[in-house]
């Protein structure tokens, strides 16, 4: 019997990111800069997320605070590694980006979020630096880090993605379980 991983502890999250990449394809994926931002090393969907966005026409670019980088087990050759040691940076990246995944820096196992501020998004900074046409995506819970006076600006695409959820789930045990 076919078995579904929709998350194994702080390994991966598959199903997510399967979600994540149909959000991305219904605006236009290919070709596009993919933007990774926030705690790589603990969050599981960016994981799967980075391996699954390996095999796409993208450039994948990762930005974590020291210390939480993307595993290496998990990072794509491709891929672009910037440290989110200031805003000015950061904001350097966020330019370029057709599509920013967020996630929080504060998780669960780790209180340190000396980091926060830099990787968070709120429709000030989104007005600011994010070009016309980017979409912010998130697997939620927020945690701080994406504001809600984002929600409903052009930048929102985390409602789209969160509405795609059930779908990419069901077909995916249909097309594993043959239904």
């Amino acid at each position: 019997a076919p078995v579904v991983n929709a998350g194994d502890g702080s390994n991966e999250h598959p199903t997510q990111a399967l979600v994540d990449v149909a959000a991305m394809r219904g605006v236009g994926l290919e070709g596009r800069t993919v933007l990774l931002m926030g705690n790589l090393r603990d969050h599981r969907v960016h994981h799967s997320l980075a391996k699954l966005l390996a095999r796409q026409d993208v450039n994948l670019v990762l930005v974590s605070p020291p210390g939480l980088e993307l595993p290496a087990r998990f990072l794509p050759e491709r891929a672009r590694q910037v440290e989110a040691s200031d805003a000015e940076t950061v904001d350097d990246v966020l330019a370029c980006a057709d599509f920013v995944y967020m996630t929080p820096v504060q998780y669960w196992n780790t209180p340190d979020a000396r980091h926060g501020d830099v990787l968070s998004m709120d429709l000030a900074r989104a007005r600011r630096v994010l070009r016309r046409g980017a979409t912010v995506l998130h697997p939620f819970p927020r945690l701080g880090e994406l504001a809600e006076d984002l929600d409903g600006s052009p930048w929102d695409g985390y409602h789209a993605q969160t509405a795609l959820g059930p779908e990419v789930r069901r077909r995916t045990l249909a097309l594993l379980l043959g239904g």
